[in-house]
């Protein structure tokens, strides 16, 4: 059930709707439909940072994404927003909401990507901001960017891989990582980060993104997931809505579009995910979302957001 919300006559307060990750439980949280009148939208995504490792309490930075979304008709709209990979622990570690891979023994897990879809499936995604890869003793596999940050195998607490992990990229997830005594773990994939879950020695989950990025076993970074933004020139579109096969179209097959559209990678300063314009060096916690709305488009002012939005909406900009 929605309620409607007024987000353009009631002052130049009034049009900025922000929601950082809604949930108790970082591991899972139920997307939240929103409906839009026609008009000119910002978007700003966030992925969400991964879990602390066990030894160092350190972790990888969520991605950030950003367009402008011009609708000509209403539409509904799902968004899921990343949450936080779980910190290390001496056993199994679940991922973050929307993506993040499962982390291993002592091995912190990955971070969830946010994004809006058209609908519940991956495929309908027309934005995504990456979250980050977990590790052990180090963690860099920072969120996207078009691919993801590849995280390190070597100089992790006077220990390495045989194989590093890869970040996800526009077309396929990453690699999983290899340890020639402890052997692999898992691969990224679509709209999920590779698990760092090994029956020998686990280590860090992969970051949930467009396409995930691949976890690691024994120890060192599992990589981030990568962003996309629908009409950004170096993203590449899934062929139709049961595909997961990419092609050199930068357009989803809905064909929505983002006007100026940027993606920054979690290793690089970015607007940060608050109502105040501020910038630093990746995002830093759970996902989040920002829609600010462009008077000057407004035909009818109207919007429907659930009531478990409102909540977490906070109005400040102008």
């Amino acid at each position: 059930m929605t309620t409607p919300f007024s987000i353009g006559y009631t002052g130049r307060h009034q049009h900025v709707l922000f929601m950082s990750y809604p949930c108790s439980d970082n591991t899972y949280c139920d997307p939240i439909e929103i409906n839009l009148k026609r008009g000119k939208y910002l978007f700003e995504l966030w992925g969400a940072r991964s879990g602390n490792d066990y030894f160092a309490s350190v972790h990888a930075k969520g991605g950030y994404v950003s367009g402008i979304l011009v609708l000509t008709e209403t539409k509904n709209f799902f968004i899921n927003v990343g949450g936080v990979g779980t910190t290390a622990t001496a056993t199994n570690t679940k991922g973050g909401n929307n993506g993040g891979g499962d982390g291993g023994w002592y091995g912190a897990a990955g971070g969830g990507a946010t994004d809006v879809r058209l609908d519940s499936s991956l495929q309908s995604r027309i934005i995504v901001a990456a979250g980050a890869g977990g590790g052990e003793r180090i963690s860099d596999g920072h969120g996207g960017g078009v691919s993801g940050l590849t995280g390190s195998r070597t100089n992790c607490g006077g220990l390495s891989l045989t194989t590093g992990s890869g970040p996800g990229t526009q077309s396929t997830g990453g690699a999983t990582g290899y340890h020639v005594d402890y052997g692999y773990a898992g691969s990224g994939s679509f709209g999920k980060g590779g698990t760092g879950v090994n029956t020998k020695d686990g280590a860090g989950g992969g970051g949930g993104g467009y396409f995930g990025g691949g976890g690691v076993p024994y120890v060192c970074s599992a990589s981030g997931g990568s962003s996309y933004v629908s009409g950004h020139p170096e993203c590449m579109s899934v062929t139709g809505p049961s595909s997961t096969t990419t092609n050199t179209s930068t357009v989803h097959y809905s064909g929505l579009r983002f006007i100026d559209p940027i993606i920054i990678p979690g290793n690089s300063d970015m607007p940060l995910p608050s109502l105040e314009r501020t910038i630093g060096m990746g995002n830093d916690g759970p996902g989040a979302i920002k829609i600010t709305f462009f008077l000057d488009s407004c035909t009818n002012c109207r919007t429907s957001i659930p009531k478990a939005f409102l909540a977490f909406i906070l109005i400040l900009e102008s």
